[in-house]
């Protein structure tokens, strides 16, 4: 008989653009991918109601449910989930001898434990060395984790990854079109952008999307610069909108930063990307073969890796950056193989 799986993890809301992430977006691609292949799960949406009182009522009662329905508990969690759901329910899945699978997103997990009350942090390790499986984001984490954990045999990778998309792989050539799309929040390299729109020739296009997150960025903060911010984007707009462009920029100084979404949704469109060498990037972006890397907080670097590009080499980035995607983030491929770990662990 096959297992029934307990699902916890946020997804995007139509109604509230400020939801949608990466995170949320992986989610909702893992849930689409059971359902899609009827496969039997139970979710629990961790975003279920705005007001956070009737949320917690909704999570307790749906989460009671779902451990006397299911044999397997999957949490998905961030830093926060991964210290407050999991940290204080996962007991009581164990004592109800539910297997327990944890998935965490992000790339610096290690390093946010290490840095916890010591109390706090063996606790934590107590419970991750009691669950079936462990998935992290980025290998580097998965290598970090074999180390320390006392069943090296149960941690595996699950990357980041996206459906093959339908849209028209980049075959427009290259029109100095550039493109942000991300929390607009400085930690993700907003300001560095516009320093750079600031450095190129009139004929390049920067744009920049996304929701609004640090109070700074007014319409005014925008005005005056070489890049354009041109608003939010709901997960059904994000690829149509990125096929618009030829490079996506993403000059990220955010500590936690695994795979992010948005780099590999620009890969499955065949767009090199130009990025920060922090995180799980390097293991996404290769320097010179799929788009370029940078140092954080570097403006002149990103001006100059922008102006790097050209009719020949980009056909080739192009072309690299389909490729890389085809081989490691494809959700059909990967999505299945998580699957069977969690069935059979």
């Amino acid at each position: 008989m096959v297992k029934r799986i307990l699902v916890i993890g946020a997804v995007p809301h139509k109604d509230n653009l400020k939801t949608y992430g990466g995170t949320t977006t992986l989610m909702q691609n893992f849930i689409d991918f059971c359902h899609e292949r009827n496969y039997p799960i139970f979710h629990i949406d961790t975003f279920h109601f705005a007001n956070k009182y009737v949320n917690a009522f909704y999570f307790a009662v749906s989460f009671l449910w779902g451990l006397l329905t299911c044999r397997v508990v999957m949490y998905n969690a961030s830093v926060n989930g991964a210290f407050s759901l999991f940290y204080h329910t996962a007991p009581l899945a164990y004592a109800m001898r539910r297997k327990v699978v944890f998935r965490k997103y992000g790339g610096n997990f290690l390093q946010q434990m290490a840095e916890c009350p010591a109390s706090k942090r063996l606790r934590m390790l107590r419970l991750l060395n009691r669950a079936s499986a462990l998935f992290y984001e980025t290998k580097v984490m998965v290598n970090e984790s074999r180390k320390l954990f006392v069943h090296p045999e149960r941690i595996h990778w699950f990357p980041n990854c996206r459906k093959p998309t339908s849209i028209a792989v980049r075959g427009l050539g290259y029109r100095k079109r550039f493109v942000f799309i991300s929390h607009i929040r400085e930690e993700k390299g907003v300001d560095i952008i516009l320093d750079a729109a600031d450095r190129l020739p009139e004929d390049f296009t920067v744009h920049l999307y996304g929701s609004i997150y640090d109070k700074k960025y007014t319409d005014d903060y925008f005005a005056g610069h070489g890049a354009e911010y041109c608003g939010p984007l709901s997960t059904e707009e994000v690829l149509p909108t990125l096929a618009g462009y030829d490079v996506l920029l993403l000059p990220t100084y955010w500590r936690t930063e695994g795979y992010p979404g948005i780099i590999i949704e620009a890969l499955s469109l065949g767009m090199p990307v130009i990025s920060t060498s922090i995180g799980g990037i390097p293991e996404m972006v290769n320097d010179g073969e799929n788009g370029f890397l940078i140092e954080p907080k570097d403006a002149k670097s990103l001006a100059r890796a922008m102006l790097d590009f050209n009719e020949q080499n980009y056909k080739i980035m192009s072309q690299a950056a389909k490729s890389s995607f085809d081989r490691q983030f494809n959700s059909e491929v990967i999505n299945e193989q998580v699957y069977q770990v969690m069935i059979s662990s």
